[in-house]
């Protein structure tokens, strides 16, 4: 058994004001910030609130072994705050122990 901590980043898809992150806007991100720093994760659509008003977000799950992706996990949610000027990103993490059997 094996100790492993997931992460989960919550990313709002609109920009303050409303205007929305497009598709293609968001693939680019993904592309060139998740994926050279992250072996493998998945990500899904979920609907989200942002101080009252609904909002749409994707949340990326990942699954790490190792203490120094926590600090990548960071890097990313700052990175998306900044590309696209959000007011927070969100990161839960929670520790589990795994098993593959």
């Amino acid at each position: 058994m094996t100790t492993s901590t997931t992460y989960t980043i919550t990313f709002g898809l609109f920009r303050p004001g409303g205007s929305p992150i497009t598709e293609d806007e968001w693939n680019l991100f993904l592309t060139s910030e998740a994926c050279p720093l992250l072996e493998s994760f998945s990500v899904r659509d979920e609907l989200g609130f942002w101080r009252g008003e609904p909002e749409p977000c994707r949340v990326l799950t990942f699954v790490s072994h190792s203490f120094d992706d926590g600090l990548t996990i960071q890097a990313i949610a700052r990175t998306y705050k900044t590309q696209f000027d959000q007011d927070a990103v969100m990161i839960n993490s929670h520790t589990s122990f795994a098993e593959v059997v």
